[in-house]
């Protein structure tokens, strides 16, 4: 797997099974609106799962 991050975004970890993109500032997404913030590369046939998680805000 390989990957880029975008907009402000760094690909903070990249393994052969997983990959996590993070950002140092907060972030918010308007109802209805979509935000690119990277793009991987996979060998085909793979299944892809996604998990968000939200951080505290200091």
């Amino acid at each position: 797997m390989a990957g880029d991050a975008l907009g402000g975004f760094n690909l903070a970890e990249a393994a052969a099974s997983s990959a996590r993109f993070e950002t140092a500032k907060a972030c918010r997404i308007p109802v209805g609106k979509r935000l690119a913030i990277g793009r991987l590369r996979l060998s085909r046939g793979r299944e892809v799962q996604l998990e968000l998680e939200q951080r505290a805000v200091r």
